[in-house]
């Protein structure tokens, strides 16, 4: 998954070739792999023990494997720093890049592999799946996993299957009643853990419960086999299901696995695989909150302010951040703060914000009719009410001379600022200038102070 993120992250698509080898552990010449393990140092008694009490087994086939090596290439996926081609879990194999010529050349390193070591690939059971914007194979299933490229949650099809079998076995558990009388509560909830909840748990430490629909297929099937070995009706209250029979829910029981499996990510070392999946993860999902936020400010008509939001690094430049501490909260005076503040979040008394949402008074107005009441001849919002209302208040043109006269004294580029930038584009970044936010704070409450001196325009609704 962590791999697939990151594609999609980096606007890449990701080919995935699962290989699979025909009969593959009976299939092993078992003279080359005590000729791979004698090259390796291991050999005398130890190597004559291990060929007479062992058979082929999974640990032996992974040694057997260890001298598979999948080229480098430049469309490789990146992990926290380390270039990731392939994934082994025993005899199942899953090769993948950004293209599909680094694709073909790991399937050609595989061949070549299988050649040198007698092994057969088996076409019929390999797949590609192309994970982008057209899926080319649809769904498939990996150690167990099954994939599906077509629901908005890629391990929707798992927890169908995973439902579906668990449901068989607790129902053939429960059948068993007809030939041996009442299954007795203990040894039903014996025959639950030793046989349905694997079905129920199976990649838990994966396939994080993100879907509630999803993880209800999977209740429903613990719940029904517990009230039938209680002798309970359909209706009956979920939480002594467990409180009598010292399971535990299902929703939580996953999650400790899956937290157990984070404890053990965590304590490997930092070059593992599992250990730069994880971190890569980290990094991927923190962008992704950073992006998801940063888009709806840069969307919203109401941060119109924020837009394209810029902060001091710590060397002091301009840079945009998405979760920085603002320079105008510092501001001191908690009444210029709090105008300022109102303003640029857009929780401030003006008609651009008030007439917004509907009240017990006052129905929603259309955007282009909440005009300013100083002026009457456009909308009244934060940017109209600092500096474009022609009001003709004598008091808001002095204050707009005296914010002016200390602007340009605090900020001498001020002016060439303004000449080069629309009204709304100066504002935003003024508030960017660390040594000019009291003075916009105070002009901000000093405007503010005036437009709420003076009732609202509320148009008239027509029938």
């Amino acid at each position: 998954m962590s791999a697939i993120h990151r594609a999609r992250q980096e606007g890449k698509t990701m080919y995935v070739a699962f290989v699979d080898i025909t009969n593959a552990f009976p299939s092993v010449n078992k003279d080359a792999l005590w000729v791979k393990l004698h090259s390796w140092g291991v050999g005398g008694p130890l190597l004559d023990l291990l060929r007479m009490l062992y058979d082929f087994s999974p640990g032996l086939f992974n040694v057997f494997f260890a001298d598979f090596h999948v080229p480098s290439h430049v469309d490789d996926i990146v992990l926290f720093g380390r270039a990731i081609s392939q994934l082994e879990h025993a005899d199942d194999l899953a090769l993948f890049s950004t293209s599909l010529k680094g694709l073909q050349t790991k399937v050609d390193a595989f061949l070549q592999w299988c050649s040198c070591n007698f092994l057969l690939p088996n076409a019929r059971k390999s797949e590609c799946m192309i994970f982008g914007p057209v899926p080319y194979v649809k769904q498939y299933k990996y150690v167990g996993i099954t994939f599906q490229l077509t629901h908005h949650y890629i391990f929707a099809k798992h927890y169908k299957l995973k439902a579906s079998a668990a449901r068989g076995i607790a129902g053939a558990a429960l059948q068993t009643q007809s030939m041996t009388g009442s299954l007795p509560p203990f040894e039903g909830c014996q025959l639950y853990m030793a046989r349905v909840d694997p079905h129920l748990t199976a990649g838990c430490d994966v396939v994080l419960d993100i879907d509630p629909t999803l993880l209800a297929l999977l209740e429903d099937v613990q719940h029904a086999y517990i009230r039938r070995i209680l002798g309970l009706n359909p209706h009956s209250v979920i939480a002594i299901l467990f409180t009598e029979t010292g399971l535990s829910p299902l929703c939580y029981h996953r999650v400790v696995l899956a937290l157990q499996y984070l404890s053990y990510l965590i304590s490997l070392p930092s070059r593992h695989l599992a250990r730069c999946a994880l971190d890569d993860s980290v990094i991927l999902h923190k962008s992704a909150c950073n992006t998801a936020l940063q888009e709806f400010i840069n969307t919203s008509s109401r941060t119109i302010l924020l837009h394209n939001h810029l902060s001091r690094g710590a060397d002091g430049a301009l840079e945009q951040r998405v979760l920085a501490f603002r320079g105008y909260l510092c501001v001191v005076v908690p009444q210029h703060r709090t105008a300022l503040t109102h303003l640029l979040l857009s929780d401030h008394t003006l008609a651009s914000e008030q007439l917004r949402r509907a009240s017990c008074y006052v129905p929603v107005v259309s955007e282009h009719l909440r005009i300013c009441h100083l002026c009457l001849l456009d909308v009244e919002d934060p940017v109209h009410a600092l500096l474009t209302c022609s009001g003709g208040v004598s008091q808001l043109v002095s204050l707009w001379a005296s914010f002016l006269k200390d602007l340009f004294e605090c900020l001498p580029s001020a002016c060439t600022i303004a000449i080069g930038n629309d009204a709304t584009d100066f504002l935003r970044l003024l508030t960017k200038r660390r040594q000019v936010l009291p003075l916009l704070a105070k002009f901000a409450w000093e405007v503010m102070v005036i437009f709420d001196a003076l009732p609202m325009v509320i148009p008239r609704q027509t029938e």
